[in-house]
């Protein structure tokens, strides 16, 4: 589809200039240029409760640049932390779900939220899960073990035993 641009003046102070001029996103390498991607991505973003793909999308392009650079970090430094890249991994999903069911422009119903609720309730238990295997497995999957001690977790922990209690008496 073609499209007829339009001049645009903008005014930009010697640091907005200087990082439109630092800034990476791909396909784009003059301002103009990176000033449409900017206005795409807000618009992508504005959209993002259209579906679940979109709002993923937008969350992985959010995310995206921290992934990488943990990954970047991690190899330059030998290290790694499970507990550090599956929280990156759980997080665009969350922010997915949470972008595709509270769209910008929309009220929810209470089914609606009901369903939301449950779905972050999923989300936060697989993230609570993830972060009690690391804390098992703290040696191996954290910079430092020290990262979770046990001061950290034991408040968890009776929580995880009350909540165990609860379930075994309604059963």
């Amino acid at each position: 589809m073609a499209f007829k641009s339009h001049p645009t003046t903008i005014r930009l102070s010697e640091q907005e200039q200087t990082f439109l001029a630092s800034l990476k996103l791909p396909g784009a390498t003059t301002a103009s240029d990176k000033i449409r991607a900017l206005i795409q991505e807000k618009q992508r973003q504005m959209q993002a409760g259209g579906d679940f793909v979109t709002a993923l999308d937008t969350a992985e392009g959010i995310l995206g640049p921290a992934q990488q650079n943990l990954k970047i970090s991690e190899n330059q430094a030998g290290m790694h932390s499970q507990l550090l890249r599956r929280t990156l991994d759980w997080a665009p999903e969350l922010l997915a779900t949470l972008l595709y069911a509270l769209p910008a422009d929309s009220k929810q119903t209470a089914p609606t939220l009901i369903k939301l609720e449950a779905d972050i309730a999923r989300h936060v238990m697989r993230l609570l899960d993830e972060v009690l295997q690391s804390y098992i497995a703290r040696d191996s999957a954290l910079y430092r073990a020290d990262s979770l001690d046990t001061d950290t977790v034991k408040p968890l922990g009776r929580l995880c035993q009350v909540v165990h209690n609860d379930i075994n008496h309604k059963e």
